[in-house]
């Protein structure tokens, strides 16, 4: 029971992490940026589809979440987001009478910002977490490689 408990609480930090984490990180990033950066490049690369900045955040932080977390916690961060998507969505379709295509479209789009506030507040949450798995899947895949490298080496060091 404990080791269920452990597991979810890590998870639910992992989402966090993946979602608001990154979103405070990059909000932070940005502001560092001050006048270096203008503020159209800034809206285009963290508040309109496809969100470069903030995706590229999430993908490196899956990365080197490994070095912190190591339970297969992290490869399902994007469950929450999803599901708060699919409620998002189903709301938003029925609330104005809209078709299959012209959701999905509104949700999955180009809308510049502040037209696409809907996304801010839901689909941008999915493509973090999704972002934060693949970089844990990845680093777990290369870590793995590493480890069958370096063992193998050791085996041969040993043997000659």
């Amino acid at each position: 029971m404990i080791d269920r408990a452990k597991w979810l609480g890590l998870w639910v930090l992992n989402t966090a992490i993946a979602t608001f984490g990154v979103m405070l990180t990059g909000g932070l990033l940005m502001a560092m940026g001050g006048p270096l950066v203008p503020d159209a490049t800034k809206a285009r690369i963290a508040l309109t589809p496809f969100y470069v900045f903030p995706v590229a955040l999430a993908f490196l932080a899956g990365l080197i979440s490994r070095y912190r977390f190591r339970g297969s916690y992290r490869f399902w961060v994007w469950s929450i987001p999803l599901a708060n998507l699919i409620r998002v969505f189903w709301e938003w379709k029925d609330q104005n009478g809209a078709s299959w295509g012209t959701s999905l479209m509104h949700f999955f789009g180009y809308a510049s910002f502040p037209d696409n506030k809907d996304q801010l507040n839901s689909t941008v949450f999915l493509y973090l977490a999704v972002a934060y798995s693949i970089g844990a899947a990845l680093q777990s895949l290369i870590g793995s490689r590493i480890v069958r490298i370096s063992r193998s080496r050791d085996s041969t060091a040993d043997a000659g």
